[in-house]
């Protein structure tokens, strides 16, 4: 496997993280089904009878969790409004 490099831009421009570190497996879990069952995704049609493995470029251990589960940010701008 090599190096994955991951660019995103966000609604926001925020990250749910205090420490610089996030959930990377879980981001694009969610993007990859996004992209290939939106309506399974979008419609809560995903039950534990009806499980769809997603397909990512990250490598797995022995028991098939991924070994990559968490990313590191660096923050290179902030915007703040306010509205009134």
């Amino acid at each position: 496997m090599k190096n994955l490099k991951i660019t995103a831009r966000l609604l926001d421009g925020r990250v749910n993280s205090n420490d610089g570190i996030f959930n990377l497996d879980s981001i694009l879990a969610y993007a990859w089904m996004l992209e290939n069952h939106p309506d399974d995704l979008l419609n809560n049609n995903l039950k534990p009878d009806n499980l769809i493995e997603p397909d990512l470029p990250l490598a797995k251990d022995e028991d098939g969790r991924w070994k990559v589960s968490l990313g590191f940010y660096k923050q290179y701008a902030e915007t703040v409004e306010y509205w009134a």
